[in-house]
């Protein structure tokens, strides 16, 4: 299974969606991503088989962590890609390196890339943008999905749902 760990932003997923409609209406082209896989990655884990499924799940299950907000604040370009960016955020960034240490004591491999945490909103365009905007998600819980292709459609399927515990401190 092709798996990674991230977050759903239904605080401001509607709005999320009203920029990519602004896109589509304004003649944008490229690879809009489908409105049911908008999501935070927070860390992309590969092909895992079922073992290894276990195996995450367990290093999830460790992880004591409170509520916290996240910050998105400009749309922008990244390589070829429209994205929404978030603010520098601690408890991001902490919350992140937690998930790899668990997982690495549980012999999961992690990818060792620099975290950029962003919203992909179009990928494989030319299209230019730049504006910041203002919106707000409480992260309450963290999601293990699987990508998988159904009716020729690349599908995010929640797999196991870590919640959060308590308020931000």
């Amino acid at each position: 299974m092709r798996m990674f760990i991230g977050i759903k932003l239904s605080d401001c997923y509607n709005q999320i969606i009203d920029i990519q409609n602004k896109f589509k209406k304004s003649g944008f082209i490229g690879n809009y991503t489908l409105p049911n896989n908008i999501h935070l990655t927070l860390l992309f884990l590969g092909e895992l088989n079922f073992k290894e499924f276990d195996n995450v799940k367990s290093a999830l299950n460790k992880i004591k962590y409170p509520n916290f907000n996240i910050y998105l604040d400009k749309v922008k370009n990244f390589k070829d890609m429209l994205i929404v960016e978030l603010r520098k955020n601690k408890k991001l960034m902490l919350l992140h390196s937690i998930i790899k240490e668990e997982l690495t004591k549980e012999n999961i491999y992690i990818d060792r890339r620099l975290y950029y945490p962003h919203i992909t909103l179009v990928r494989k365009t030319d299209n230019k943008y730049d504006e910041q905007i203002f919106l707000v998600h409480n992260v309450k819980e963290i999601i293990l999905f699987s990508s998988e292709r159904i009716n020729k459609r690349l599908t995010y399927i929640p797999k196991y749902i870590l919640k959060l515990r308590g308020n931000d401190a």
